[in-house]
């Protein structure tokens, strides 16, 4: 059966502009939007990007510093049916636009560079061409978001206009989002994060808070906004905790939902008990979306709790053979989900590798509980091998979390100079830690593991998404 056309985005909220046009739609630091305004608004930039009469195949990047005005143009260009990227400067070179959107005096080879005015949002502007409404073909490419995951090398995931707009119908109803709904979202806008969540809100006819940090309003002030669902990932809510005042009120009507990253156990602790009790992880990624979700409170009964598979995704634990292993048992995880991606642009090697037989593979180690529950145990390209003995860092970071005076602990590998690899750990630490204590701990849960070598740091490094920078902890402390 073939596959029938999509709206775009802005279908919906032209909708909600039709209904309750004078419903707030956008909160920014400066003033609030309704969904009649912010209508308008996309329709004037719509009406500007077309007069440009770029190609059907261009591939737009958008590097536009005011959330706002890169809204509107992400917006617009989806509905004019351009395939568009979300992006920074630095990102131009990976993503090749042959179109670049920006607000700011920029420059690319190859490009065409539009440069947005101050006319652009003047609603009183001289009046243009009206944009032409069209349905979306569901197979043709609509939106591309960088995907680097721990690598640390870019990847270009691609959506057809029919997945992305699956992929936020999805995300609309996994996170209860409505009319009453108002979203903050810390995470950027070149993160998936930073895209489906605000875009999901004004699906559901729900207000975004484009409320951002600066000289007059630190990341505390942001709650000031009342916001139903923050989304933030790890290293943003360590931030958020730790700008909270003594005199803070934890919040009743706030739904906090971290990403990116394992949650360690003293900042679970805190954030619940200084933020709101309602604090959620949540599992999945760029290519297939959410995944699993679990309230935090959970990993206090269930240690090492990665989330509940949040339908309609699947979650399968096989060997590296793709046969499926027993509930309880530790192999590689594949991931499957409505609206989820099938492609990297560009790169074909990688998406033949990564996507295989409708599902996923992201590269992690896990298994599964007997109520369904995923326990991620790590990344595959992370299993340390000392002589034949594998083990996960992760096993090793569980097992140092227990222990008391440990903060926060990462392990990792360093080898010497004669290649020989040993394990060592980093540790946060607290007032009461005792080294041999830990070492006595990590040796009795891994007797067969070399003479392991402790670290003291004052903070883990982390990427932005506050996944553990291994490697470089691996290049800090190398054996002399």
């Amino acid at each position: 059966m073939p596959q029938l056309p999509v709206p775009s985005v802005f279908a919906a909220i032209q909708l909600h502009a039709r209904m309750s046009p004078h419903e707030p739609a956008v909160v920014t630091n400066t003033e609030i939007l309704t969904y009649r305004r912010f209508c308008k608004a996309i329709d004037r930039v719509s009406r500007l990007l077309q007069e440009q009469n770029l190609p059907a195949d261009s591939r737009v990047a958008v590097v536009v510093g005011t959330p706002y005005a890169a809204w509107l143009v992400n917006i617009a260009l989806s509905r004019l049916a351009l395939l568009a990227c979300e992006c920074t400067a630095s990102g131009l070179k990976v993503l090749k636009p042959t179109v670049v959107v920006t607000d700011a005096p920029l420059a690319h080879a190859g490009a065409k560079v539009i440069t947005m005015t101050k006319e652009w949002l003047d609603p009183e502007a001289a009046p243009i061409a009206p944009a032409q409404e069209a349905l979306l073909d569901p197979s043709k490419p609509a939106r591309i978001v960088m995907s680097s995951g721990t690598t640390g090398l870019p990847k270009l995931a691609m959506f057809t206009a029919g997945e992305f707009d699956e992929r936020l119908r999805t995300m609309a109803l996994a996170y209860g989002l409505t009319t009453t709904s108002r979203t903050l979202c810390l995470m950027g806008m070149p993160s998936i994060g930073g895209i489906v969540w605000p875009l999901a809100t004004w699906m559901a006819g729900g207000v975004v808070l484009l409320t951002t940090v600066g000289p007059n309003k630190p990341l505390i002030k942001l709650l000031r906004d009342k916001p139903t669902h923050l989304f933030v990932s790890t290293a943003q809510l360590e931030q958020l905790v730790q700008s909270l005042p003594a005199d803070f009120t934890p919040q009743r009507d706030l739904v906090t939902y971290v990403a990116g990253s394992v949650l360690p156990r003293a900042l679970n602790q805190a954030a619940r008990a200084r933020l709101g009790q309602s604090l959620m992880m949540v599992y999945g990624s760029t290519e297939i979306g959410t995944a699993t979700l679990a309230p935090a409170a959970h990993v206090d009964f269930r240690p090492g709790l990665t989330g509940y598979v949040c339908p309609p995704a699947e979650i399968e634990i096989v060997d590296e053979a793709g046969r499926t292993l027993p509930l309880g048992e530790t192999g590689i995880v594949r991931t499957r989900n409505v609206g989820q991606v099938h492609r990297y642009l560009d790169d074909d090697k990688t998406t033949a590798e990564t996507f295989r037989d409708t599902w996923f593979y992201p590269g992690d180690l896990g298994a599964i509980g007997p109520d369904g529950e995923l326990f991620v145990k790590g990344r595959a390209l992370e299993v340390m091998n000392f002589g034949g003995v594998k083990v996960t860092p992760n096993a090793i970071d569980e097992v140092a979390a227990k222990v008391p005076g440990v903060v926060e602990a990462a392990a990792f590998v360093v080898a010497d100079k004669a290649a020989k690899q040993w394990p060592h750990i980093a540790v946060v630490a607290g007032a009461d830690f005792d080294e041999a204590r830990l070492i006595k701990r990590i040796g009795a849960s891994f007797p067969s593991l070399p003479p392991l070598k402790v670290v003291r740091v004052d903070k883990l490094p982390r990427n932005d998404m506050g996944k553990i920078l291994r490697l470089e902890l691996a290049d800090k402390h190398k054996a002399a």
